[in-house]
């Protein structure tokens, strides 16, 4: 039922025969690449069922050597002109499985939301309808990269409120001497800075861990807390 009413709605969204199937062969192959599965081998891990992985392979439109070192190596560059290819243990290659699933996903719905917007879009339109859906802040007691970016991206959100509604309106107030009460908020630019002002911020280190192609999560924590708990540092552990 509920794939029938998707169905209909994309139909009614402007999604031609060809491009539901294609939206759906690609979502088929997000959960196939999904249950490809890894054992160690003599260099990384070895794929547990290659016949699955020619499947995916074949939906992808790639041949399947060039889909197994994707998700079972990690490509370094050694330079400007160099790179190198480093194998992956079976716990990061369902990492580097994982990352491509998600890109691919990323992929299709861009798409599917660019063919939504060409659907509906009106010339000389006077009216528009935005629709932002965030997942607000959330705390776990394990994060992950993916929840780092979405709460970056709420900070972000957040400190644009503050600059408008805040700042740039009361600045407004005391250049043409409008009488009011100021309004006291908490400014989030720091947080902001820690995440990504370069060069010593959460971001470039989590590009310098990954650079060395040797980086763990425990080494890269710590990294974190000498770092920004240091005399002056940003935050305290």
């Amino acid at each position: 039922k509920e794939f029938a009413d998707a169905h209909e709605a994309f139909f009614k969204l402007g999604f031609s025969d060809q491009q539901r199937s294609e939206l759906y062969l690609m979502l088929a192959l997000c959960l196939m690449i999904g249950n490809v599965d890894f054992t160690p081998g003599k260099e990384g891990s070895d794929v547990k069922d290659m016949k699955l992985l020619e499947r995916c392979a074949a939906m992808l439109q790639v041949d399947p050597t060039m889909l197994r070192e994707a998700i079972t190596f990690k490509t370094m560059g050694g330079g400007k002109l160099s790179t190198y290819k480093s194998p992956l243990e079976p716990p990061r290659a369902i990492i580097a499985r994982n990352s491509l699933v998600m890109h691919i996903y990323s992929l299709v719905f861009d798409w599917a939301v660019r063919v939504i917007n060409d659907y509906i879009s009106v010339e000389n339109s006077a009216y528009r309808t935005g629709i932002l859906d965030i997942f607000g802040f959330e705390n776990f007691s394990v994060n992950s990269f993916p929840q780092l970016c979405i709460n970056f991206t709420n900070e972000s959100l957040h400190n644009l409120f503050i600059e408008h509604v805040f700042k740039l309106e009361q600045e407004v107030y005391v250049r043409e001497e409008v009488e009011w009460n100021f309004v006291a908020y908490e400014d989030n630019q720091h947080v902001i800075d820690l995440i990504s002002k370069r060069p010593i911020c959460i971001l470039g280190l989590l590009d310098e861990g990954c650079a060395t192609g040797s980086g763990k999560d425990s080494s890269v924590i710590e990294n974190f807390h000498s770092t920004f708990t240091a005399p002056g540092g940003k935050y305290k552990a």
